[in-house]
């Protein structure tokens, strides 16, 4: 195990990771004295749980009134006091809502969540479960000692929080988490209460886990597999060691991320056990619910590949014995091939990514596979994957083997904010904007289009389409940015202000996508960002129909595990950055655009989300792009004439 840094802030923090996971949720934290070595806290005590103090996870459930209140969460939404309950039968369940929250095509046919409580959004109940974690957080530190309350008075308003997610999350994600943040209280709607929330991919907290624990089995030159089975998603990613002494690591190949946690061997389980008793009308819902969860709690955490005999679970009707449906006494036997059979999908689709990426990496790098996560102590799945691995020369450790004190996720979340291991990060979609292009009377693909085509001032041009900013694939530094410059052109009647430029992602198979026509469904939008030109000197050049009136500008992207956008400027011989706040749910969008146009050299970043601001609505057409691309500093001219129609929209 590596000892943590010595923290070198001027000033005592409060951080706290919260990994909120689909079926279990847990809490670490880090209280960073300056000049001290840092250590991470996990909170160990919640309500409902208090005859287990090594429960470091609670369930994520939460049971609403009809109102739309919270009755309870965690271990008491699912204790017996509650089911003894009068209103118990009016209560609304929401558990694996986390899953609501996921882009869609991190989808399946086996897919079926449990629909959400009436009137509630997937954010809000969000927001109402990370409520309770910070409330049961601030409660555990202040029962340890008087210093520690005297801490959390000083400290709690600024606390910084770590939120992790799964890998194939995307900004639109990492969005409608941060307004879960603000609607739960974490944090204010402000730029500086939202610079307070950060994210890491569970895969990257994964690592810095399993390289504290385990730090002495890596050298430099050597390659790591992180495969995170969760309860809803398993995130696999690998890594290549650069050096140990200071420790820095790259990622060298496109993580992966599926939904085929342990929910959904219980999803396939259910499926099952209504078959089975589909004719059967005395087992009513009750029943079937009770079935399901006794495997979840006692089939499921038992079954391997060691443990010879079949598997029980108990429907709670002790008076039904049904030797055709194998049920006696109420249990329901199942046999190790039906068992299997639940188990068998999620392992095939996790060792086949297991492959891929090893084949990526041709083999040459990876050597070590770590198993995190509450479906890691599922021995079938340890053992099935030891004996794949082992045939391609891969050997795998499990750092945590307990599902109840599975907490690597939230403490690699702290030493994630602490030491920041990956320097290098493989881009996963390949991000661009609208552009109008020029025709091109050599290229076959603008003449067989050449019917889409229409005239301005620039020329003949196409409207639809597509300029990369970013490739998918491409290696890039932490928190490196790319920039590409383009020009706006405007009429000489009305002069050119504000501007707002789409970032699109492409989740298409097409390396150099062109056209955003021919493939609608592979282009979603990302962000709008916005700035004010107005001091930005225009230039002239000749046109088709006369002069053309254009001013130059970029679009500046950054890449980390939060990747932001921006555009830049030249104003009187200084370089500017602008971007207007992106609206949350509790907007404070109109204050912080007035902040802006009071000043032409603020300088904000935007997140990459599907939420947006905008102000009234105006037209600018037929516009000129791309003259310069820049990329970790490095600039090549693009010998491309790339024509922009642009729109702004109130949204």
């Amino acid at each position: 195990m590596t000892s943590l840094p010595t923290y070198e802030g001027k000033k005592r923090q409060l951080v706290v990771a919260i990994d909120l996971g689909t079926t279990f949720s847990g809490v670490s934290y880090a209280i960073l004295n300056p000049g001290e070595v840092s250590r991470i806290d996990t909170v160990k005590r919640y309500h409902g749980m208090e005859k287990d103090a090594q429960h470091y996870r609670i369930p994520s459930v939460l049971k609403y009134r009809v109102d739309g209140t919270v009755h309870s969460c965690g271990a008491v939404a699912e204790s017996g006091e509650t089911r003894m309950l009068l209103e118990y039968d009016d209560l609304m369940t929401a558990k694996w809502f986390k899953l609501h929250l996921r882009p869609h095509n991190l989808t399946s046919t086996e897919i079926e969540l449990p629909a959400l409580p009436a009137g509630k959004t997937a954010v809000q109940v969000f927001a109402d479960f990370l409520r309770y974690l910070w409330q049961c957080t601030g409660e555990y530190i202040q029962q340890i000692g008087p210093q520690e309350r005297q801490m959390w008075d000083s400290l709690r308003d600024d606390t910084v929080f770590v939120l992790s997610h799964p890998n194939g999350w995307e900004a639109a994600q990492q969005s409608m988490m941060r307004d879960a943040a603000v609607l739960a209280g974490l944090v204010s709607d402000s730029p500086a209460g939202h610079e307070r929330i950060h994210f890491v991919t569970e895969g990257e907290a994964g690592l810095h886990y399993c390289l504290h624990k385990l730090a002495g089995c890596v050298k430099s030159g050597q390659g790591l597999m992180v495969v995170d089975a969760g309860g809803g998603t398993v995130d696999i990613s690998s890594y290549l060691c650069k050096s140990t002494l200071p420790m820095c690591f790259e990622e060298i190949c496109s993580p992966d991320c599926m939904v085929q946690g342990s929910t959904v061997v219980n999803m396939r389980a259910e499926r099952f056990i209504r078959e089975r008793f589909r004719n059967e009308h005395e087992v009513d819902e009750e029943a079937i619910q009770t079935a399901v969860e006794s495997f979840d709690k006692e089939a499921k955490p038992l079954f391997s590949s060691s443990r010879e005999g079949d598997s029980y679970i108990n429907t709670g009707l002790r008076r039904l014995t049904k030797a055709d449906l194998n049920v006696r006494r109420g249990n329901l036997l199942l046999t190790r091939d039906e068992m299997e059979s639940f188990f068998r999908p999620s392992f095939e689709a996790i060792i086949g990514a297991i492959r891929r990426q090893f084949q990526s990496t041709k083999g040459g790098y990876v050597s070590n596979v770590f198993l995190i996560g509450g479906f890691s102590a599922n021995d079938w799945l340890h053992e099935n994957l030891k004996g794949s691995l082992e045939t391609m020369g891969l050997d795998l450790y499990r750092p945590e083997n307990d599902e109840r004190a599975s907490k690597a996720v939230a403490d690699g979340a702290i030493l994630y904010y602490l030491e920041h291991y990956v320097s290098h990060r493989i881009v996963k979609t390949t991000i661009g904007t609208p552009v109008n292009r020029q025709f091109n009377p050599l290229d076959l693909r603008h003449r067989a289009r050449m019917q889409k085509a229409s005239i301005n001032r620039t020329g003949l041009t196409f409207e639809d389409g597509f300029s990369v900013l970013v490739e998918k694939g491409t290696r890039i530094k932490d928190n490196q940015e790319f920039s590409e410059q383009f020009c706006m052109t405007y009429h000489p009647a009305k002069e050119l202000s504000t501007i707002t430029d789409e970032i699109i992602e492409y989740t298409g198979d097409e390396k150099d996508p062109q056209w955003m026509e021919e493939e609608p469904g592979s282009f979603k939008r990302l962000c709008l960002v916005r700035a004010d030109l107005s001091n930005v000197e225009g230039e002239t050049r000749p046109g088709v129909i006369g002069d053309v009136h254009y001013k130059k500008f970029k679009i500046i992207l950054r890449f980390g595990v939060e990747p932001t956008a921006q555009i830049g400027w030249v104003e009187n011989g200084e370089e500017k950055r602008w971007a207007v706040w992106r609206r949350g749910m509790c907007s404070c969008a109109d204050e912080f655009a007035g902040e802006l146009h009071g000043s032409s050299s603020a300088t904000r970043t935007i997140d990459f989300s599907h939420h947006s601001f905008s102000v009234g609505t105006e037209s600018v057409s037929h516009t000129t792009m791309i003259v310069d691309v820049h990329a970790g500093g490095a600039s090549h001219e693009r010998h491309l004439a790339v024509h922009r129609s642009y729109r702004i929209s109130s949204m």
